[in-house]
């Protein structure tokens, strides 16, 4: 399929999730909000899986990095802002993934996997032990924020899901997607499906492995924390079930079994590559 027939489908499916909620009832319509918050999150996991070739078991920790960071700004530190947290959650989320990544991206398959898997759980552990900081099984209340600096006070719970968020996040989605269609196409994106085919041969031409790696890990922990922060925002709670090891793999299942593009270009390049390998 060409370029043109992905872009023309692609704007077929943004036409029709904005017109869902005039055809929809708004309870419906809120329950896409999860999955706008998902795919924001799988846009930066398949940056990490599909382009770089790392499989991540504990990249859940970002989405209650996202989720956690949100319920501290808007009900701790009173930041009605949903575009601060955003920016806020993110930041942090790429912090604490810088040591994280610096340690994993030295290993490959199954190491680099039980190695996010680990820290993960940790983190996990961390939010039911430290009861009086996170509120352990309980979680952290995400207070409702403003949009584009507009509260939308008219609206009910509901109302508000269903109306302004739906479209903000459908809004935050695509562009979102732009950014990560940009990345891909880009030198740094070559980069990454080079060193994911063959990391040796990469190397050898001069580029830096482990440090593409973890710029890799870094913005896919950045968009995580932003999925995380849509998620908390919904449910208005930040709950420590959403760091568990399932969740990371919900994110893997949903990455295999969506088609996308990377998933096509890994099948079609790596083949050769196996070839030529085993013809040496």
């Amino acid at each position: 399929m060409n370029r043109s027939a992905n872009v023309l489908i692609a704007l077929c499916g943004v036409v029709a999730l904005t017109l869902l909620p005039l055809v929809a009832p708004a309870y419906y319509v809120g329950l896409m909000i999860p999955v706008y918050g998902y795919a924001i999150a799988l846009l930066g996991f398949n940056l990490l899986f599909g382009y770089t070739g790392l499989l991540s078991f504990g990249h859940a920790m970002f989405l209650g990095i996202g989720a956690y960071g949100a319920a501290i700004m808007s009900s701790t530190l009173g930041v009605r802002s949903f575009e601060l947290t955003l920016v806020a959650v993110m930041t942090a989320s790429a912090l604490i993934a810088l040591p994280i990544g610096a340690l994993c991206v030295r290993y490959t398959g199954i190491f680099f996997g039980m190695l996010t898997l680990a820290f993960g759980m940790l983190f996990h552990s961390f939010l039911f032990k430290f009861y009086y900081m996170t509120g352990g099984d309980s979680g952290m209340r995400v207070a409702r924020m403003t949009i584009l600096g507009l509260d939308f006070a008219r609206y009910n719970k509901i109302e508000f899901l269903a109306g302004p968020f739906y479209y903000y996040c459908l809004g935050l989605l695509v562009i979102t997607g732009l950014v990560m269609w940009r990345i891909v196409h880009s030198p740094f994106g070559l980069h990454l499906r080079a060193l994911r085919d063959n990391p040796l041969k990469a190397e050898y031409l001069g580029a830096h492995v482990h440090r593409f790696r973890l710029a890799a890990f870094v913005i896919s922990s950045a968009l995580g924390a932003a999925g995380g922060a849509v998620l908390g925002f919904r449910v208005g709670l930040a709950d420590p079930e959403l760091v568990y090891w399932t969740q990371s793999g919900q994110l893997v299942f949903m990455a295999v079994l969506f088609p996308t593009s990377s998933a096509r270009l890994s099948a079609r390049s790596r083949l050769p590559c196996c070839r030529t390998n085993c013809s040496r």
